[in-house]
């Protein structure tokens, strides 16, 4: 699955809750969430409780972690720079 296909108003931003922090791009599926590491080719489809124990999504974080999603691309400028497209 492709998650440069997703409408850009379905994928958010998580963070791991554990360091090394690592920002992800997430979307919601009907058996859990899709998550796509800027650095890995293929996402990851984890079950709802596993996705929980593991990330916290960037609305529902506090200010200082807030913090480290700065200088991360959006989904829109990552999907541009992997070469995907959306119409």
């Amino acid at each position: 699955m492709d998650i440069t296909k997703f409408n850009p108003r379905t994928v958010v931003r998580a963070i791991t809750l554990c360091r090394p922090y690592v920002v992800a791009y997430c979307v919601k599926d009907r058996d859990g969430w899709l998550v796509q590491y800027p650095n890995k080719a293929e996402p990851e489809l984890m079950e709802k409780k596993a996705f929980e124990r593991k990330f916290c999504l960037e609305h529902a974080c506090p200010p200082k972690v807030k913090e480290l999603f700065d200088g991360v691309p959006s989904f829109n400028q990552w999907r541009q720079r992997r070469g995907g497209n959306y119409a």
